[in-house]
């Protein structure tokens, strides 16, 4: 928890600045677990056949798994007439009605957060929105790598044949929102479509196969 994440993040001069700069740090994260791993697949240490033995065996997999919380994010707002709403100051935040924050099974691309509970403050209102509203995209990472090595001439050149896999479940990652609600005065609507959408992700699956000669 702080008052900025920031260097240089002031405080405000006029309103709460509980309300308006303490919250989660932006870059808290309730877990993060990195595992790494190497792994020799024993298959092939009981084949009687030379050859099925120096193909299949002493193979060995590698990986890198990362699972982590979201970063936290406030949500803001603009208007579709433009109009200034508090007149300088501090500024405004949205208004928040409720938790914005979908459970894991419920959220997706389409809708990661609950866009119905935020609406636009009266006018001189700053608004009851904290600096930190929901919590981003995780990460749920696999890197995955099998490889083996060919002794040839007395084992003075070995050749390894490897195949990594960047993401090798092809898990999407997403890695940006948009937190930017647009009101209608007037009607009080929000009007932007992609207000609690994807906008980004972190790359689909990358397969690199490589052969490596040592001598």
């Amino acid at each position: 928890m702080d008052y900025g994440s920031g260097d240089g993040n002031g405080l405000p001069l006029y309103a709460d600045r509980r309300l308006l700069s303490y919250g989660l740090s932006n870059f808290d994260r309730p877990f993060i677990a990195n595992v790494a791993a190497l792994y020799e697949i024993p298959v092939a240490r009981r084949m009687s056949n030379p050859v099925l033995r120096a193909v299949l065996g002493h193979w060995n997999v590698s990986s890198t798994i990362t699972f982590a919380s979201g970063a936290p994010s406030g949500v803001g707002f603009n208007t579709v007439q433009g109009t200034d709403l508090i007149g300088g100051g501090d500024g405004q935040r949205i208004n928040v009605n409720g938790n914005p924050n979908l459970g894991y099974g419920t959220r997706n691309g389409d809708r990661f957060f609950d866009t119905s509970v935020f609406s636009a403050p009266a006018v001189g209102y700053i608004g009851n929105a904290s600096r930190q509203v929901i919590r981003g995209p995780g990460q749920n990472q696999w890197d995955l790598a099998a490889f083996k090595d060919f002794h040839i001439g007395q084992e003075r050149v070995k050749i390894q044949i490897r195949g990594e896999f960047y993401n090798a479940f092809n898990h999407t990652q997403w890695s940006g929102l948009d937190t930017t609600a647009r009101f209608d005065l007037p009607t009080g609507r929000q009007t932007n479509t992609l207000f609690g959408t994807a906008t980004g992700d972190r790359g689909a699956r990358v397969i690199q196969l490589a052969m490596r000669v040592s001598f």
